[in-house]
């Protein structure tokens, strides 16, 4: 189920990836509610930056308001 959920979220074309995590942060919470704290990190490895080598990592945790 959840690697469905990433897959979709993944499929949307989005100019941030901070975008991306918070989606998937907020979807996971909602959709677990078992749930009380969520890690969501994405990395991107080739970044379209004119001589820029690595990788650049955008993470997120959050957690269920109780």
């Amino acid at each position: 189920t959840l690697f469905d959920m990433v897959q979709k979220r993944m499929s949307i074309p989005t100019p941030l990836i901070e975008t991306i995590v918070g989606d998937l942060a907020d979807q996971i919470l909602q959709q677990f509610p078992t749930v009380h704290e969520v890690y969501v990190k994405i990395t991107k490895e080739k970044m379209p930056i004119k001589n820029f080598e690595g990788n650049i990592s955008v993470s997120l945790t959050k957690k269920r308001d109780l």
